[in-house]
């Protein structure tokens, strides 16, 4: 079964390599790869060279991905899909493509059976419980990531009060750093080329044990090392930039989901909202 490969990956994350991380954080969002991709498939999709996918199963206890493969009896997975590619490969892609936007599409639709894949899993009952529940949360963003980080915090201000968003402005991080760990929990949301600031909040939350979770890409080499609260999400397609169209649809489906945890105090909230906003004039119509 590819779960119990998946399964060793993850044991043995903390063992491996940065660049070995890569292919690990592929694997585990992409789990039909193990069955469909050879080695070679295997390092173009996660943007490392085949020598280190060689190195990867060696220390998972296999001779190469031809012994995993002999040891899978399930038949999933996703399409293939591009490796990280330089700025000047995309240009020189984006120039040549032909059929990219189907192709594009079928990828995202992939992504986005993933994205639901993943809200039958217990860590999504623990972050929708958490987001429902806790009396603070955090959510944070920065660079390619801010406007997801923005909507989403926007949004869970509608069915829920005490929703920050933090952005680093006061260089201190403060208003997370300084809260009570059990009284709050923080969604970070990051993706290639990965923000060192990102990566140093998620460093100190650990350090002062605030629960956080991580939304990020399949190729994101730190986040596994201080946290076991990731959600990866494939975001190659072939447009010029990887898409964070998924990162939304998972963004989205904790919304709904905390709106249904909640139940009536979400439409308490949310009224309440409502008639605020109507009081400004913010909209041309008023919401019945």
């Amino acid at each position: 079964m590819s779960q119990n490969v998946i399964q060793r990956i993850e044991e043995r994350f903390d063992h491996l390599t940065k660049s070995e991380k890569v292919v690990a954080n592929y694997l585990i969002g992409n789990p039909g790869a193990l069955l469909l991709e050879n080695a070679g498939d295997i390092a173009l999709s996660a943007g490392v060279s085949p020598m280190t996918v060689t190195r990867f199963f060696r220390k998972l206890g296999f001779e190469g991905n031809v012994e995993v493969k002999k040891l899978i009896r399930t038949d999933a997975g996703h399409p293939k899909r591009r490796a990280m590619w330089s700025v000047s490969d995309r240009f020189a892609a984006a120039s040549v493509a032909e059929g990219s936007h189907q192709q594009s599409l079928e990828l995202e639709i992939a992504g986005m059976r993933r994205a639901y894949d993943l809200v039958q899993t217990p860590l999504w009952t623990e972050l929708v419980t958490m987001v429902a529940e806790k009396p603070r949360v955090f959510v944070h963003g920065l660079q390619i990531t801010r406007g997801l980080a923005t909507e989403l915090a926007y949004r869970l201000e509608y069915i829920r009060p005490r929703v920050v968003l933090s952005d680093g402005h006061n260089g201190t991080f403060t208003e997370i750093l300084m809260d009570d760990p059990k009284e709050c929990c923080a969604i970070l949301i990051d993706i290639h080329r990965y923000s060192k600031a990102t990566r140093d909040l998620a460093q100190m939350m650990t350090e002062a044990g605030i629960p956080f979770f991580v939304v990020t890409d399949d190729y994101c080499h730190w986040a596994r090392d201080l946290t076991d609260r990731v959600f990866s999400l494939p975001t190659a397609t072939e447009l010029f930039w990887h898409s964070t169209a998924v990162m939304g649809v998972l963004l989205n489906l904790l919304v709904n989901d905390v709106v249904v945890h909640l139940g009536p105090k979400a439409r308490k909230h949310i009224e309440q909202v409502v008639k605020n906003q109507n009081g400004f004039g913010q909209f041309l119509d008023a919401a019945r």
